[in-house]
């Protein structure tokens, strides 16, 4: 009896799963094409602005390395 209803219930729920995936398959979707379209332009540029700009960049790198003292690596010393 209980084979019964564990095999009626499997066919049951293989055909609701096949009529989902059919419809999900079938049915037209919500969403565009190209979602890139939707999208609205890149504008905001002042940090691609200042982090492109190689003078600023070396000016920036050279004023953080004079103000750091030089640290000893492991591999310098006696020995």
């Amino acid at each position: 009896m209980i084979k019964r209803l564990i095999g009626t219930f499997s066919l049951l729920f293989g055909v609701f799963l096949t009529v989902v995936g059919a419809a999900l398959v079938l049915l037209p979707g919500t969403t565009s094409a190209d979602p890139m379209a939707q999208r609205e332009p890149f504008s905001d540029t002042a940090c691609l602005d200042c982090h492109t700009d190689q003078q600023r960049l070396e000016e920036i790198t050279s004023e953080n390395e004079a103000d750091e003292p030089e640290e000893a690596s492991l591999s310098s010393g006696p020995g």
